[in-house]
């Protein structure tokens, strides 16, 4: 009887040794009541959601035997905080770049991938702001057709992997989709205006090779991405890093002379 007794969040046993990761616990609690995979909490959720939200991989591959459907339940709007409405555990587990729990919400519900939140990012958005290389390339696998995806904000993945400033989630995005780095979001820029705008240097060549025009691309305020660089009063405003000013001017220098070629 224990095991289907409810806090006053409405939460069984079951979603507190989800969030506490205590897979034998799980175990014994699944065997006294196997349908307490599926229950929901006051909030809607399901006990897989506790177990994805703080990492416990062991957990989150005993409920999802339980009840692999737990997986393509959405967060409800009600539900407040740091997890945007309509948001999959997938996007949660690609959000802490936690690759063994992608790999198992992907196979228990491959769909996922395709499942945009509340603010229109994919699973893939939420990966591209991280710093895992395998969990970006285990969610292209099954839906390749993310790279080009926006959110709510025009945004692809490659502007959020351009603001982050991860190279090799940069290069990723690039080779599943190229055209990417010529897609601008809804203020008009494109992925090197952001990552010229966030002094991300190492990304420059990069989006270059991929789109050799950029530096004579206008955003809606008709600046390109030379006119992006940081400024010393924006540096100051934001507390940068020391270097920025250097990392600036090597931006300018580099945007300004991929220009002057292409003007020629």
């Amino acid at each position: 009887p224990g095991a289907k007794m409810a806090d006053a969040m409405g939460r069984l046993p079951l979603h507190l040794a989800a969030a506490g990761g205590h897979a034998e616990a799980g175990r014994l609690l699944l065997r006294a009541d196997a349908e307490a995979a599926a229950s929901l909490d006051y909030a809607r959720l399901p006990p897989l959601y506790y177990a994805v939200y703080d990492g416990h991989v062991e957990m989150a591959a005993l409920l999802l035997r339980a009840h692999a459907p737990a997986a393509a339940v959405p967060v409800p709007p009600a539900v407040h905080g740091q997890i945007v409405p309509g948001a999959l555990a997938l996007h949660l587990a690609a959000a802490l770049s936690i690759a063994p729990l992608v790999r198992l919400l992907v196979g228990a519900y491959p769909s996922g991938a395709r499942v945009a939140d509340a603010e229109g990012e994919l699973p893939l958005h939420y990966a591209a702001a991280c710093e895992s290389v395998e969990v970006v390339q285990l969610l292209l696998a099954v839906h390749p057709a993310g790279a080009s995806a926006t959110n709510r904000e025009g945004s692809t993945p490659l502007h959020v992997a351009a603001h982050a400033g991860h190279a090799p989630i940069v290069a990723a995005l690039l080779s599943a989709h190229p055209s990417a780095a010529a897609s601008p979001d809804g203020l008009g820029r494109l992925p090197l205006h952001v990552a010229v705008a966030c002094a991300k240097e190492e990304l420059v060549p990069i989006l270059l090779n991929a789109h050799p025009t950029a530096p004579l691309a206008a955003d809606k305020d008709g600046r390109t991405p030379a006119d992006c660089a940081p400024t010393d009063a924006a540096r100051d405003s934001v507390g940068a890093l020391g270097g920025a000013a250097v990392a600036a001017a090597r931006l300018r220098e580099v945007l300004a002379c991929s220009a002057t070629a292409l003007d020629v």
